[in-house]
């Protein structure tokens, strides 16, 4: 699931490293796909580290699958520019 804390809502999707290992894309239900290059990324985060949901409803749905908490099947991809 790609969750966007600012729109509030869940899109379940299918990650996916290039072949080359340069670009990380996803695709959605609908195949429409959104592409990242990895050099682009600053952090990424799993565990109690990663950004969970705040909102309850958005949480339910991130969690649903594996019996897994949901800090165990979270990754936070931080990337862009960094302005600080």
């Amino acid at each position: 699931i790609k969750w966007d804390e600012d729109a509030g809502a869940g899109t379940p999707v299918t990650l996916k490293v290039d072949e080359h290992g340069f670009y990380l894309h996803w695709i959605d239900q609908n195949k429409e796909i959104d592409l990242l290059d990895i050099s682009t990324i600053r952090d990424t985060r799993t565990g109690k580290q990663a950004k969970i949901p705040k909102d309850p409803k958005l949480r339910q749905v991130v969690a649903m699958g594996s019996q897994d908490t949901l800090e165990e099947k979270t990754v936070t991809i931080c990337c862009g520019s960094d302005f600080v």
